[in-house]
């Protein structure tokens, strides 16, 4: 049975922004080094695309902040894991980085507007 399975590439979606495609790249290219064929569908849609893909198995796997699970995916559910065990899924550890947003301003305009810190 699963050489059965490995003889099919694992798909590998992304959405139709950057992080994403980067991402989605980055476990095609770790599925491969571990002798994995593996393809990217790039830039399938957003959020409900790709879950959509992922629930009824035309895709295999794309990275998806868990922030978007819970609030718009799984709203209300309060254990994710389970949650998505429910709907036959898992979800991988951290990646080991963290995306969150920071504000910036130029010196000159920070200045001519009298702001100090935001």
């Amino acid at each position: 049975m699963i050489a059965v399975l490995l003889a099919i590439a694992v798909q590998v979606g992304s959405k139709q922004f950057t992080e994403s495609v980067i991402l989605a790249e980055i476990a095609v290219q770790t599925l491969r080094a571990a002798g994995v064929d593996a393809e990217h569908r790039r830039e399938l849609g957003g959020t409900r695309v790709l879950w959509e893909a992922l629930r009824v198995r035309q895709i295999d796997v794309y990275p998806e902040y868990t922030g978007t699970i819970s609030e718009e995916l799984l709203r209300g559910e309060a254990d994710l894991a389970a949650a998505l065990e429910r709907n036959g899924m898992r979800m991988a550890g951290p990646l080991g980085f963290e995306d969150t947003y920071a504000i910036g301003m130029r010196r000159p305009d920070a200045a001519r507007l009298g702001v100090r810190s935001l």
